[in-house]
């Protein structure tokens, strides 16, 4: 399977022995005779299988065949983008973990794609900022996330001298 993506098995019997034991149940109970076994892949990354089983001992046609891998390939998408957002929420966890052990307020900010002005801090997206800021300027993480630094300065509790000075400070082009 792994260099084909796609194995047509037309007697499951004479390798139900490769599959885990809670499959072999499942294929004896219900009498599966024929299976097709689709690699579920993305970006290179084996993700799974997609098993289809069959009572009568029957061959598959051709479009069944390119219908199920259709069916595996978006599967297999479907898989990778709930793999990316398990590693993308355990990243953010680790990273607000490090965030928040800091006692000094931290704000994390990105370029936008596309500025094609160096150093045009206007144009720079909020990432995310970590509890000593939320505590000292009184704008939570939620609202923070994607403004802009002129957008989260006029969000932020400042007397207005000191507001007027970090827009200087931050947005000077």
């Amino acid at each position: 399977i792994e260099e084909r993506k796609i194995w047509h098995v037309p007697d499951v019997r004479a390798i139900e022995n490769r599959f885990d034991s809670l499959a072999r149940g499942f294929i004896r109970s219900v009498d599966v005779q024929s299976v097709v076994v689709l690699a579920l892949e993305s970006v290179g990354r084996r993700l799974g299988m997609m098993i289809i089983g069959a009572e009568p001992n029957r061959d598959f046609t051709q479009q069944e065949l390119r219908s199920y891998q259709a069916v595996s390939e978006f599967l297999a998408l479907r898989a990778m983008a709930n793999l990316l957002k398990q590693e993308q929420d355990f990243v953010q966890r680790g990273r607000s973990a490090l965030l928040d052990a800091v006692s000094d307020s931290v704000l994390m900010v990105l370029p936008n794609v596309g500025t094609t002005v160096a150093g045009d801090s206007s144009k720079t997206t909020v990432l995310t900022i970590n509890k000593a800021f939320t505590t000292l300027f009184g704008v939570s993480q939620m609202r923070a996330q994607g403004l802009s630094l002129p957008q989260l300065l006029n969000k932020m509790q400042l007397p207005e001298d000191v507001r007027q000075n970090l827009s200087h400070h931050w947005l000077a082009t």
